[in-house]
């Protein structure tokens, strides 16, 4: 599972549910700009962390997030 959101108003919240207890050894991530994913975002980022931007770009062998 993954998310990724822009905010594209004012004043927003994001708001989500976990269907199991926080395990952070688990936690993987993709980059929002990479190209393997294709993603048309509406508008440039205007804020991204450093831990999100230090995610490594997908490779033409990816297999799919395995914990």
């Amino acid at each position: 599972c993954a998310h990724g959101f822009q905010v594209l108003e004012p004043d927003s919240e994001l708001m989500y549910l976990h269907t199991a207890a926080y395990a952070p050894q688990a936690e993987r991530g993709l980059r929002h700009d990479d190209p393997m994913l294709g993603i048309q975002w509406p508008l440039p980022v205007g804020e991204l962390s450093a831990r999100d931007a230090s995610h490594p770009l997908l490779s033409a062998g990816f297999a799919g997030i395995v914990p």
